[in-house]
């Protein structure tokens, strides 16, 4: 399960600075939406720390429904391959 928490880390990471940058909004604003603190939101950014299962669901509810489809399939491939890489 620790490798799956690291993958979603790092992805989550990705996604939530991606989508801050493509709507020209502060950590505050973001933090603001995702109903954690400032800091907490930093945390996430930088890849120190995991989302809560809220935290996640709230990003999935901001983003467009077109959008969060794509974090989903793109999440799931990602499990995939490190599913395959692991048989390998």
């Amino acid at each position: 399960m620790h490798r799956y928490q690291a993958l979603l880390r790092s992805f989550f990471r990705a996604r939530l600075l991606a989508c801050r940058r493509k709507h020209s909004c502060t950590q505050e604003d973001m933090a603001a939406y995702l109903h954690i603190a400032p800091r907490s939101y930093v945390k996430l950014e930088h890849g120190t720390c995991s989302c809560s299962a809220c935290t996640l669901l709230f990003f999935l509810l901001y983003l467009s429904e077109p959008d969060a489809r794509l974090f989903l399939e793109d999440f799931r491939a990602l499990v995939r391959e490190e599913d395959e890489h692991e048989v390998a």
